[in-house]
C-alpha cells in the first residue's frame, strides 16, 4: 500500500501553485493549459500604462517612467496595436505581413534581451541588425532585402539602421513604427537624429 503522508499534500498544493499565473484577481490561468514555459508569464497592463498607450498610438511621443516601470510593455502593447494583435496571445497571431518595426536599441547587450521579451509578448519571430551577426545583410542587397522579407519586427542597433538608409537598402516609406529606446541619451550627432533629420 502507499500511504499518503500529509507532508505529501502540502508538497502537492506547493506544486500545483507554480503551475499558476494570478495577475489579476478575476483571472487564474494554469501553466499547463497554455502550454507555457516556467520563464513565461502573461502581462496586463496597468492603468497608467494603458493611458499612456492610448495617448501615444496616435501622435509621436516620448515616454519617461522609471526604471522598471513598463516602457518596453508599452511599446510592445503599440506593436500590437499596429499589427492587429489583441493581447494577451496564446496562438500566433495572423498579421500583415507589409506592416514593418524598428526597435532602436543603443547598448548590444540588450539586443537579445529586447528581442526575446517582444517575441514572448506578441508570439511572433523578431529579427534584429547587429553588428558582425549581419555583415552580409549590410552590404549585399538581395541578402538584406531577403532578411527584410522575413520579419515584422526588427530590434537593431540605430548605426546600422542609418547604414541602410544613407546606401538605399531600405526606404523611410517601407517602416511603419519606429521605436527609440533610451533616447534621452541622444546628443548632436547620434544615429537617432542623423536617421531623424536626414530620413
Amino acid at each position: 500500500k502507499n500511504e499518503i503522508k500529509p507532508e505529501d499534500n502540502i508538497q502537492k498544493m506547493e506544486e500545483e501553485k507554480e503551475n499558476i499565473i494570478v495577475k489579476d484577481s478575476n483571472l487564474i490561468i494554469n501553466k499547463s493549459i497554455l502550454n507555457l514555459g516556467p520563464q513565461n508569464h502573461i502581462i496586463f497592463p496597468r492603468k497608467y500604462q494603458q493611458e499612456i498607450f492610448e495617448k501615444a498610438k496616435n501622435k509621436n511621443s516620448i515616454i519617461y517612467l522609471d526604471t522598471g516601470r513598463g516602457k518596453t510593455f508599452i511599446s510592445i502593447m503599440l506593436m500590437a496595436d499596429l499589427l492587429g494583435i489583441k493581447l494577451p496571445i496564446f496562438d500566433k497571431p495572423e498579421i500583415d505581413q507589409n506592416k514593418k518595426i524598428i526597435f532602436l536599441v543603443c547598448d548590444t547587450a540588450l539586443i537579445e534581451q529586447q528581442k526575446n521579451t517582444i517575441s514572448l509578448n506578441l508570439n511572433l519571430e523578431v529579427g534584429t541588425f547587429q553588428g558582425k551577426k549581419n555583415k552580409k545583410a549590410k552590404s549585399d542587397l538581395d541578402t538584406f532585402r531577403k532578411m527584410w522579407e522575413s520579419y515584422n519586427i526588427f530590434v537593431a542597433i540605430p548605426s546600422i539602421v542609418y547604414k541602410l538608409l544613407s546606401k538605399g537598402f531600405l526606404k523611410i516609406s517601407e517602416i511603419n513604427m519606429f521605436i527609440f529606446d533610451e533616447c534621452h541619451h541622444t546628443n548632436a550627432d547620434h544615429p537617432y537624429n542623423k536617421i531623424m533629420n536626414e530620413f
